[in-house]
């Protein structure tokens, strides 16, 4: 099985890349949301954005909700588009998840401050633009054929 893995990767190159910027991808929301959830806790993640949220009006029940929703979806979401499971259903779900994204930190920090989310973005669009049939190494594939 997997020398046929191999040499289907081998043949198509196309293949190949998407699975790498999949597994990227995959990885950068993954141990981010592990970070914000088991290293630095989501409490500390609300305190650090406490400040911003009071001078422009969020109450604070929303910005816990907020930080809580998004951190466990980067989580499961990351592991899903890691492993390559409900792919294009969860990509969808994190383009609505960077519009959520873009609208915060532009009304907290300003668009301009978010170097960490550009990339992550433009990994979003390359995935969406690329065709689903290069999503061949994926639990999709094998569960879905």
């Amino acid at each position: 099985m997997i020398s046929t893995i191999v040499e289907k990767m081998i043949e198509s190159s196309e293949l190949f890349i998407y699975l790498i910027i999949r597994i990227v991808f995959g990885v950068l929301f993954f141990l981010q949301a592990y970070d914000k959830i088991f290293r630095i806790k989501l409490e500390s993640v609300f305190f650090a954005v406490q400040g911003d949220a009071i001078k422009h009006g969020i109450p604070d029940w929303f910005s816990k909700t907020s930080i809580f929703i998004s951190s466990y979806f980067e989580l499961l979401g990351g592991l899903f588009i890691l492993f390559g499971l409900f792919t294009i259903p969860v990509l969808y779900v994190f383009g609505i998840h960077f519009i959520m994204l873009f609208i915060a930190f532009s009304y907290l920090k300003g668009v301009w401050d978010m170097k960490h989310v550009f990339p992550r973005f433009i990994l979003l669009l390359v995935l969406l633009l690329f065709p689903n049939d290069w999503n061949e190494f994926s639990l999709d594939n094998l569960l879905f054929p």
